[in-house]
């Protein structure tokens, strides 16, 4: 008899923005946003004489009436708590415990109390060594992948223990397309977690893992990369097949992909996502402040024009979801009103804010350590809910955490603004059917879904019945300009973005209940004018930023 595994995804307890729908899911009849891949990808690593099921937390409940020999839990930082009760629950039933993913990779010894197994660092050499070593019955503690797996013939993930009525549950599928990335940002953990050498699946492969996610009834994927375009002629070779590839379907799969700024360098490079159906794309800006870009290490945003290079995505019908930091060792209290008025003038309609973290792994954390500035995650939160905004790893030189805290909020509330984010849509669809190069671009269409006539229709009634009157006024702008596009997804745009704006407003309502009340944490730099804030929302934590440093 096969021995039984279950692969978890344990429940996200702790709402971060943009969370797996955490507050729309009633206008979407979705549960979550994206299909998990990494659960299939081991599945499809593990041998025959295991039967595996793959379950997400966040999409349906734990059956603990089933038995199982082995639970392997696929983890997170902000998972941990609810991976732990998982843990304690199946070893009661007799499951060994196995824990990896990428909080077990970088703190394995936080996770080895909760786990008889630990997996660190990449799962497909390891995973099946661990696998026979159960058989076996010799199995190890903990796992170690030493080097760096070449992605080039690996089996595809094997989604077939997902019952479909679940698989219909999500919005997206995501398809990995390369590991690795050459830059070396303070605050990020990828190269630790990924390496700094790049590899690549085969362009055969991708289009095979697209097929596939295509056939589970998911028209709309993420293209798995740190950065899809740092190697060009690779990113070309690859736009050109998913080109073709989606040219042969009746609706064309609508993609997004992370790149960097300096794409807009490379006509060609940028004509060819939109064709390829990648319309959406997520770049890190991070800073407007060239000092706290320098002092970050991410030397590849110091261009002259970061404005002009977003309006230039915009212009090939690109739409740009930006990410933006404060809390830099150089960041003074103008950075709030900088990156404000940087966004406003880009009309990249969804910016991600978050307060710069000193996270598991990375350098800065390192060094902040070193400098006496590092705060355990779990002495800033005491008590309140944890979300970004009410963590703070780290004591910036300019500003204190409250400071910090206040403008992100501030930020946050002014960008989500309906009016604001009805101007940036708006101005955003004008870019493109302005631009030259729109009637040169064969971007790919196709007739809306079902599941999106539906998504169109429950929105309209919560507008009339329950919507305050700005917010309606503001997605009528945003459908009225969708009316007059062009683009392809111009639809899918607007509802995107109002959808996301009030992911956005509802989760900081959840950390902070009248966020809109929050002022300017110091003076306005425009006015030079006090807007100390109207609702106190954060007293000055950690033993008053150690006594200021």
């Amino acid at each position: 008899m096969k021995k039984r595994i279950l692969l978890v995804l344990p429940l996200n307890t702790e709402p971060l923005f943009y969370p797996d729908l955490y507050t729309v899911r009633d206008l979407t009849r979705r549960k979550g946003t994206h299909l998990n891949l990494s659960l299939p990808t081991v599945a499809g690593l593990t041998p025959p004489e295991f039967e595996v099921r793959v379950l997400d937390e966040n999409v349906e409940p734990i059956d603990y009436s089933e038995h199982y020999d082995i639970v392997g839990l696929t983890t997170f930082a902000n998972q941990f708590d609810r991976a732990r009760q998982i843990a304690e629950d199946w070893r009661k039933r007799g499951a060994l415990i196995v824990a990896g993913g990428p909080s077990a990779s970088l703190i394995p010894h936080k996770w080895k109390p909760i786990a008889d197994v630990v997996i660190v660092g990449e799962a497909e050499r390891i995973w099946p060594q661990f696998c026979r070593d159960y058989l076996a019955g010799s199995y190890k503690e903990i796992y170690r992948e030493e080097g760096l797996v070449e992605l080039a013939g690996l089996p595809l993930p094997d989604y077939s223990s997902i019952p479909t009525p679940v698989i219909h549950q999500y919005l997206n599928g995501v398809v990995e397309t390369g590991r690795g990335c050459p830059y070396e940002c303070e605050f990020c953990c990828a190269v630790v977690v990924l390496g700094r050498k790049l590899r690549f699946k085969r362009i055969d492969t991708v289009i095979e893992e697209l097929e596939q996610v295509y056939q589970l009834g998911l028209h709309r994927a993420q293209l798995c990369d740190v950065n899809l375009t740092v190697e060009r002629d690779r990113a070309k070779a690859l736009l050109r097949r998913i080109r073709d590839w989606n040219a042969t379907k009746r609706r064309p799969m609508k993609l997004y992909a992370s790149v960097s700024l300096d794409v807009v360098d490379d006509e060609e490079l940028l004509e060819l996502l939109p064709q390829a159906g990648v319309c959406t794309i997520n770049t890190g800006v991070e800073s407007v402040n060239v000092e706290s870009l320098r002092e970050t290490r991410k030397f590849q945003n110091i261009r002259p024009d970061l404005t002009g290079d977003i309006m230039r995505f915009h212009e090939h019908g690109i739409m740009v979801i930006g990410g933006a930091i404060v809390g830099f060792d150089h960041d003074d209290l103008s950075v709030f009103r900088r990156q404000f008025d940087f966004w406003m003038r880009t009309a990249a309609p969804l910016i991600q804010v978050n307060p710069l973290q000193a996270f598991d792994g990375t350098m800065l954390k390192e060094r902040m350590e070193k400098e006496g500035r590092y705060v355990d995650p779990e002495i800033s939160l005491r008590g309140r809910i944890p979300t970004p905004l009410n963590m703070h790893t780290l004591i910036p030189k300019q500003l204190t955490p409250a400071q910090v805290r206040n403008g992100t909020i501030w930020l946050l509330a002014r960008l989500y603004e309906w009016d604001n984010l009805a101007d940036r849509v708006e101005r955003f669809f004008e870019m493109f059917e302005r631009s030259p190069k729109r009637k040169k671009l064969s971007i790919p269409g196709g007739p809306p879904e079902l599941h999106e006539i539906g998504i169109a229709a429950r929105i309209l009634k919560h507008l009339l019945l329950k919507a305050p009157m700005d917010e309606k006024k503001a997605l009528a702008r945003m459908m009225a300009a969708a009316l007059r596009s062009s683009h392809p997804f111009r639809f899918s745009f607007a509802v995107g973005s109002y959808l996301a704006a009030k992911d956005t407003r509802q989760t900081l309502a959840l950390s902070v209940p009248g966020f809109e009340r929050v002022g300017y944490p110091g003076p306005e730099p425009h006015t030079g004018e006090t807007n100390a804030p109207p609702l106190s929302v954060a007293a000055e934590p950690i033993e008053a930023a150690r006594a200021a440093l």
